[in-house]
């Protein structure tokens, strides 16, 4: 609004909600329609005032015009990609579209085909009165296309859970939305969800990626799966049931990476067993995929009475003692063999060298039975009782010297000496058939008393004298 100049003059301009100015032409901005009504005016100069100028300011105004995009203002940005920015097209109005740097674009309709990422607003004029709007900045985005991608980790057997991870390459500025299809059935829409197959075969799990408000804008893939059934361990029994001491093996098929028996130390595909009783087997197959499988081995019943004994009960070092189990087994089993006359026998004859408990195990079809005797070996000194003299004079009568103990000590030896102390014998494992015959290198020892040691290694020393006479 504006008055013409006055020298020296003031102004008084008043008007509708509450406008006072004293400048010769006062702004109003921005122009709304609170601001339109009757403007006065009033002129002083030197304390004389002018009559009061009336002005009527009409305010005309262009509607304020929403921007709609089609088929949105995010789109996937492929080749030919096309935004179409428009607000409603009224009579009497024209239109100039802007980019983001302010540059006019379009054709002045009230629609225009974005083709290019920007910020774009339309300036509407009302051509009447040549007011104009410009509407708020309408952001236009055209994203990448998705490429769908995932990775699949954890155990591909039955009953195990596998996780799945999305690796699937996107536009930061959009937010996928998944699509995950496992076995035709289940699915999920986690980013990385986890599934567990209850059934063994090929399957072809699958994820379809788009983003969340973008139309056609999605990326699929599928990838091969084989789950597969563990490989169950059975455990096959050389025997059962068995006898306590028995030994038999307990056997599974079949290829695994890892083996651990419980009950029984092994990490082999076979573990021998000695005892009844329950026994399982832990395996991890060539697959990766674990199992278990277990076996009771039943004891065979015990056959009553049964009755171990020996007779006597001691002896000394080699002698016999008459060994005898219950009879009526189908089988016999003896330990230790070594001194045994036979090990599979009901009734062995022993000869220990030393104390020894012999154990058996007789068994039948059904049943069986264990025990055992001890045998002592009377190891506290030498018992012989040799003669105190013979007569070696070749009458075929005592022309030897003859001890009948000698034979229960089979390690020991007889060494013999003269009255100087001189070796004149010496004998190992000493008996009837090579007993001194009063000779020394093949010839007669004069007559007279000779000493003797005899010795040997499970029996206390024994020594004496020995009178020759002819």
């Amino acid at each position: 609004m504006s008055t013409a100049a006055v020298g020296g003059a003031t102004y008084q301009w008043t008007g509708p909600n509450n406008f006072s100015s004293a400048s010769q032409s006062p702004t109003i901005t921005p122009v709304a329609s609170r601001n339109a009504g009757i403007y006065s005016l009033q002129v002083t100069v030197s304390g004389c005032s002018s009559n009061i100028v009336n002005k009527q300011l009409d305010v005309s105004s262009v509607p304020v015009l929403p921007v709609t995009a089609s088929p949105s203002a995010t789109v996937c940005g492929s080749t030919g990609a096309v935004v179409t920015l428009s607000v409603t097209n009224s009579a009497g109005y024209s239109y100039q579209w802007k980019d983001t740097g302010g540059n006019n674009v379009g054709t002045g309709t009230n629609s225009f085909g974005a083709t290019t990422e920007g910020a774009y607003s339309v300036v509407v004029t009302d051509n009447s009165t040549t007011c104009n709007q410009e509407t708020a900045k309408t952001t236009v985005r055209l994203l990448s296309v998705p490429f769908a991608d995932f990775n699949f980790t954890g155990s591909t057997c039955k009953g195990s859970t596998i996780t799945f991870t999305d690796q699937s390459i996107k536009d930061s500025r959009g937010t996928l939305i998944y699509s995950w299809n496992f076995d035709g059935t289940n699915t999920s829409t986690l980013a990385s969800p986890t599934f567990t197959y209850t059934s063994a075969g090929s399957f072809n799990p699958s994820l379809t990626v788009s983003y969340s408000g973008v139309a056609g804008c999605n990326s699929s893939i599928s990838k091969p799966i084989t789950i597969n059934n563990p490989v169950v361990p059975t455990i096959v029994a050389g025997a059962n049931p068995i006898c306590p001491l028995d030994t038999t093996a307990l056997t599974i098929l079949g290829s695994y990476s890892s083996i651990a028996w419980v009950g029984v130390s092994g990490s082999t595909t076979s573990v021998n067993i000695t005892q009844p009783g329950s026994y399982s087997v832990n395996t991890t197959d060539t697959n990766g995929c674990t199992s278990s499988g277990s076996i009771v081995i039943t004891g065979k019943t015990t056959i009553t009475p049964f009755i171990v004994s020996a007779d006597p009960l001691s002896v000394k070092p080699g002698s016999p003692s008459q060994l005898s189990a219950t009879a009526g087994a189908d089988t016999y089993s003896w330990l230790p063999i070594a001194t045994l006359s036979s090990a599979t026998i009901a009734n062995p004859v022993a000869q220990p060298g030393v104390t020894t408990t012999y154990v058996v195990k007789a068994e039948t079809a059904t049943s069986c039975a264990i025990d055992s005797v001890k045998v002592t070996v009377e190891t506290g000194g030498s018992v012989i009782s040799p003669p105190v003299l013979f007569s070696p004079n070749g009458d075929t009568y005592n022309d030897s010297w003859i001890i009948p103990d000698t034979g229960s000590y089979p390690d020991g030896t007889m060494t013999i000496y003269d009255g100087h102390g001189s070796q004149v014998y010496q004998q190992k494992g000493y008996n009837n058939v090579n007993a001194w015959d009063g000779t020394y290198n093949g010839k007669v020892v004069p007559d007279g008393t000779y000493f003797y040691v005899f010795s040997g290694t499970n029996f206390k020393t024994a020594t004496g004298s020995v009178l020759v006479v002819r």
